[in-house]
């Protein structure tokens, strides 16, 4: 009980001189905010490894401040251009004086910076390719692979927050998504715009395939394809045109915008947004798989023509053209004049007199090539499609049962492509391909055509190629 005692003495001892302390201090003095002061202060310093580089090389920089609570470095025009690590090294591809900054914020909440002035001997480069090296076309170029330099060189977005947390490039705004199968670039708006250098290695024409999605009501915004001139004008070298509700942010789809025209050598291209909705996987460039292109019933301008085509008609059409066309404004219309025959056949050929006359045309420089056709029927019955030269008839047969190139009798446009060595006669004689007389001739493969029947067919964008 003596332990206890004692203790329960120094207790009591202990609040009663604690009362007479707080009863000899005002009112003013209880509430008074007490600033807390540190004995030993905080203290920033940091090292550079070196502040004299040539464009490329590294410096470390090192952090040896006292009592750190956070710290942040930036790098002007560094790789990385920030860091909260107490060590670290960054790299300088731009010559010219360059800032690096460490700011401290101690314990105390007191903050200090330490400035670095690092000096790059070598060209004051603003941008250069992601990973060092162009993208070579043809070939794949992953959007979120844009080039380096920054907002106003690389790349421009109109709102400078990462809104999709940054976890594949850390250093600048652009909303890139990393998910489990892809990454994309989303939270497009108007406006914004990425760079790419690229390496193309033969000058040509190629076909951009675009992977992208939009899961808005009304679709996503169209994309340009921009070539930049060395005084940062911009050429516009095609565009996505809008495009429909992809079925969500997640469903991709691909969209190909054709015919572009790219010279050799190194360039940048620029995807320039028109408006927003759009989420951006990929873009694959081939070389257009059309090289020579001749036209023979086609509005397409990057066909080159055989000149004005008309209809010769032979048994049991009439002809017409109409605007519901595969490609372009107008089509031909092949219609079935609903009555009991032996048999139908129309035919296209050139003319320069309104159909007066007929002229032959050469297509020998595409014996090797393919015979493009657009065509649209109801009709399930087999139909002959021919090329007549020299006298001599070489077809293909379609038949709805076979559906040979594809081809299906739904009521929709297709396009076939087929070998013009595939046109030839019953014992595989080849029509003359220096004096084509008949561009197209349909001719019903089936005897006693009745007016019941539909026979009615729509043609349309027909032209060769060499590949």
């Amino acid at each position: 009980m003596k332990h206890i005692f004692n203790y329960t003495k120094k207790i009591t001892a202990f609040v009663f001189g604690a009362m007479i302390f707080l009863s000899g201090c005002s009112e003013s003095d209880v509430d008074k905010d007490w600033d807390v002061k540190l004995l030993e202060p905080g203290t920033i310093d940091a090292t550079a490894s070196s502040t004299s580089i040539s464009y490329g090389e590294s410096v470390t920089f090192t952090d040896m401040s006292t009592k750190v609570y956070d710290r942040a470095w930036t790098f002007d025009a560094g790789d990385p251009a920030t860091s909260t690590d107490s060590v670290v090294t960054v790299t300088f591809p731009i010559g010219g004086s360059h800032k690096a900054v460490l700011t401290v914020t101690h314990i105390d909440n007191t903050i200090e910076t330490k400035e670095f002035t690092i000096e790059v001997e070598g060209p004051a480069i603003t941008q250069w390719p992601f990973g060092d090296e162009p993208i070579s076309i043809p070939g794949i170029i992953e959007v979120e692979d844009y080039d380096n330099g920054g907002e106003g060189f690389a790349y421009h977005d109109t709102e400078p927050e990462n809104l999709s947390g940054g976890d594949y490039r850390s250093d600048d705004g652009i909303d890139i998504e990393v998910g489990d199968t892809r990454i994309n670039i989303g939270y497009s708006n108007e406006a914004e715009w990425l760079e790419y250098t690229v390496n193309v290695s033969n000058a040509g024409v190629y076909d951009f395939d675009f992977t992208l999605a939009s899961g808005s009501s009304d679709g996503g915004s169209s994309v340009k394809i921009q070539l930049v001139g060395e005084d940062d004008t911009t050429t516009d070298l095609g565009e996505t045109g809008t495009f429909a509700n992809t079925g969500g942010w997640s469903e991709y789809t691909s969209l190909v915008v054709g015919g572009i025209e790219l010279s050799a050598g190194d360039q940048i291209l620029r995807l320039y947004y028109t408006g927003g909705d759009v989420n951006l996987d990929k873009i694959e460039v081939t070389v257009q798989s059309i090289i020579e292109k001749y036209g023979i019933y086609t509005e397409g301008g990057t066909i080159g023509s055989v000149g004005p085509v008309f209809a010769e008609i032979n048994n049991a059409y009439t002809s017409e053209t109409t605007a519901d066309a595969a490609e372009g404004s107008e089509a031909f219309a092949f219609i079935f004049d609903q009555v009991d025959t032996w048999g139908v056949m129309a035919a296209i050929r050139q003319s320069d007199d309104g159909g007066e006359t007929y002229n032959n045309v050469d297509i020998s420089a595409y014996a090797e090539g393919f015979y493009n056709i657009s065509l649209r029927t109801n009709c399930t019955k087999p139909m002959n499609l021919r090329l007549q030269g020299g006298g001599i008839n070489g077809y293909v047969t379609l038949d709805d049962a076979v559906k040979k190139y594809g081809f299906e009798r739904d009521g929709n446009w297709h396009s076939l492509k087929i070998p013009v060595s595939d046109f030839v006669t019953d014992g595989g004689e080849s029509p003359d391909l220096t004096d084509i007389s008949h561009l197209l001739v349909l001719r019903s493969n089936a005897g006693n055509i009745l007016a019941t029947d539909d026979w009615d067919w729509y043609v349309d964008d027909i032209y060769l190629t060499m590949e």
